[in-house]
């Protein structure tokens, strides 16, 4: 080992690599601010509502949940298939309004990672990143891009023959 490089040995192998020069990220400023707009429910309803989406979804590589929140109110769509399917569960608590989509595949493995009771939803809005957090534990936290999601064109009526 010298100041710049370090060597493990060990069964015959051999391993040499350069020291980083300088410290690590800022990753406290990675994350998102706490934002006015937070829902907190039940980890495992969610995870249980975005896994039933994601399973009726048309595109298994492609599927985008949405999720909104206002005035008590928690409900999960399939973002990009209008009319399949939505899943609503009762918050713990609501402050502010929310809207997003994201990823099913990285909705479940984040959740599945933090392994709470009850967790924390928080997204500011404006393409913002999307803060998961267990309450209980405030420094376990993890971010998500959102996907865009637009609303979906109102369906001109049929006329009657």
């Amino acid at each position: 080992m010298t100041d710049t490089r370090i060597e493990l040995a060990r069964s015959g192998r051999r391993v040499v690599s350069k020291l980083i020069d300088g410290g690590f990220p800022d990753y406290a400023y990675l994350l998102p601010d706490v934002s006015e707009n937070v829902v907190m429910a039940s980890a495992s309803a969610v995870l249980h509502a975005i896994k039933r989406l994601s399973a009726v979804a048309k595109a298994k590589d492609a599927n985008a949940i949405g999720i909104e929140w206002r005035e008590g109110s928690l409900t999960f769509c399939l973002a990009r298939e209008a009319g399949i399917g939505t899943e609503e569960i009762e918050p713990i608590s609501c402050i502010g309004a929310g809207r997003f989509a994201a990823q099913a595949h990285y909705l479940i493995e984040q959740l599945e990672a933090l392994d709470a009771e009850t967790l924390a939803i928080d997204h500011s809005g404006n393409g913002s990143p999307i803060r998961l957090t267990r309450p209980d534990e405030p420094a376990t936290t993890t971010i998500l891009m959102p996907l865009t999601w637009e609303r979906p064109a109102a369906q001109p009526a049929r006329k009657r023959a």
